[in-house]
């Protein structure tokens, strides 16, 4: 821990490395209006997150979430929610040191407004644990007048999602794409694909592709995902029993996906409005892996995820895989040991995952490799 404290950098060095495109207005005027010790705090949190989120080449590393929680002067259950406040919005406010004199912005919605929308999410997710977005904004506007916005309410789905009590791992897995602010060296975006057990938002296995792969990466993925379940903790993690149910989400006109998995039984499905391609992704690991942004739905090549505008996209490196590599395996130990503490232990055996993985990484050969 020492090593730790002795590198905190400066609270305007933390602000660029955190908006490296220039911090917004709006968080900026909320750091000027905080005493010398709420900036402190601010700087502490935000070097503690930025650390833990996102460590750089050189950059102490802490031993563990405790570690980094005693760094930012919180407990470790307060420590991860800043983290799940903080990759669900990049804010001043989502470190909790906002408002004037340091005192916490209140808000205009009512905390007991708020407490009876969570208790219709929850209620919505108990019935259906994969209901979508919109689904749950029927439900809340059937329900609340006066609800606060629609950004607010999105927020508080994808973090009721986060928090819900852990399902069985091996009860459904997600083959997802989302969306990188990366390039390939012709200028091609790049998408992360990806095997996801929804149940605990444990990602368990990923490539790095271009949207012209379409669903050829699911093929690959599930190949790296037999190996990423080999290398999987699992212990006291409620493992369900027999064969998961299986959902492939695919883009509209994906030939690829057709050629392979038609045929074969498995499920393919077309996301679109909030529910888009890259949701369940962007749900488990949040929307930056390091300085990259991590985007639901599609973008013509330049175009950013993060904006919608054009910009110049970072070309992929090496580097930039081990950080991807680094922040899921981060985000995994932290689902397994949420699954340990709220499921209810049980079995280890997860053949059902393994025969599914094994199942498309047999696929290869129906794969097309003139892309």
């Amino acid at each position: 821990m020492e090593a730790a404290v002795a590198n905190v950098p400066t609270l305007d060095e933390l602000k660029l490395r955190a908006w490296p495109e220039g911090i917004p207005t709006r968080d900026e005027l909320a750091i000027q209006r905080l005493p010398d010790s709420g900036r402190e705090t601010v700087r502490r949190r935000l070097a503690a997150v930025l650390r833990w989120t996102e460590p750089t080449d050189g950059e102490p590393r802490f031993d563990g979430a405790a570690d980094a929680a005693t760094f930012a002067g919180l407990a470790t259950s307060h420590f991860y929610q800043l983290v799940r406040d903080w990759k669900a919005r990049r804010s001043v406010e989502s470190l909790g040191v906002v408002g004037k004199a340091g005192t916490k912005r209140r808000s205009a919605v009512s905390d007991a407004v708020k407490a009876e929308i969570s208790t219709t999410i929850a209620e919505v997710l108990d019935r259906d644990p994969n209901a979508g977005t919109n689904a749950i904004l029927d439900a809340i506007a059937a329900r609340h007048a006066g609800a606060p916005s629609r950004t607010t309410l999105i927020r508080m789905i994808t973090e009721a999602r986060r928090e819900r009590r852990s399902g069985s791992f091996g009860a459904d897995i997600a083959f997802d794409s989302a969306g990188l602010d990366l390039a390939d060296p012709e200028g091609h975006h790049l998408r992360l694909d990806a095997v996801v057990d929804v149940g605990t938002g444990v990602v368990l296995g990923w490539v790095v592709a271009t949207a012209r792969w379409g669903a050829t990466g699911y093929v690959h993925a599930a190949d790296a995902a037999l190996d990423g379940l080999a290398d999987l903790d699992l212990e006291g993690v409620s493992v369900a029993d027999g064969e998961p149910d299986v959902m492939i989400r695919v883009r509209s006109g994906d030939a690829a996906a057709e050629r392979i998995f038609g045929g074969t039984g498995l499920p393919l499905v077309t996301p679109n409005g909030i529910d888009r391609l890259g949701r369940i992704i962007v749900d488990a690991i949040g929307d930056r892996i390091g300085p990259t942004w991590l985007g639901v739905g599609e973008r013509p090549d330049g175009v950013s995820f993060r904006t919608g505008r054009a910009a110049a996209m970072p070309e992929i490196s090496s580097a930039m895989i081990d950080t991807i590599r680094e922040t899921i395996d981060r985000n995994n130990g932290v689902r397994l040991e949420r699954a340990r503490q709220n499921g209810i232990g049980g079995s280890a055996d997860s053949d059902g995952v393994r025969n599914l993985l094994r199942r498309v990484a047999d696929l290869r050969s129906r794969i097309d490799d003139d892309r």
